[in-house]
């Protein structure tokens, strides 16, 4: 990870997503295991610190309201009736099936 710090205070990082952003400092006081844990599991998962694990933990957990919303909206898709496989023919039938109706749009 590279970064711009001044006076201590991380002011920009290019992170492991790959994008630039202002960065804030927040201390996190931790039991010992914790700490081990933390930093146990940003190692093994490629991260370069645990800050970048921790606030990828954080992203995550973000996201998670919209990843329940999107379950239950495949889900109810899935309930909604019938189901077809989708095979290169069922592809083929629905642009035969678009062109056909731009062309009666028209």
């Amino acid at each position: 990870m590279a970064e711009v710090v001044r006076d201590g205070i991380v002011l920009l990082a290019l992170g492991r997503a790959g994008y630039n952003s202002i960065m804030a400092r927040l201390q996190v006081d931790l039991p010992e295991r914790l700490k081990a844990a933390a930093e146990e599991r940003a190692s093994s998962a490629g991260y370069g610190s645990v800050d970048n694990y921790i606030a990828s933990l954080i992203e995550a957990d973000e996201m998670a309201p919209i990843s329940d919303e999107m379950e239950a909206e495949l889900v109810k898709g899935l309930q909604s009736g019938p189901t077809e496989e989708i095979t290169p023919e069922f592809i083929d039938r629905i642009k035969r099936r678009a062109r056909s109706n731009r062309g009666t749009a028209a």
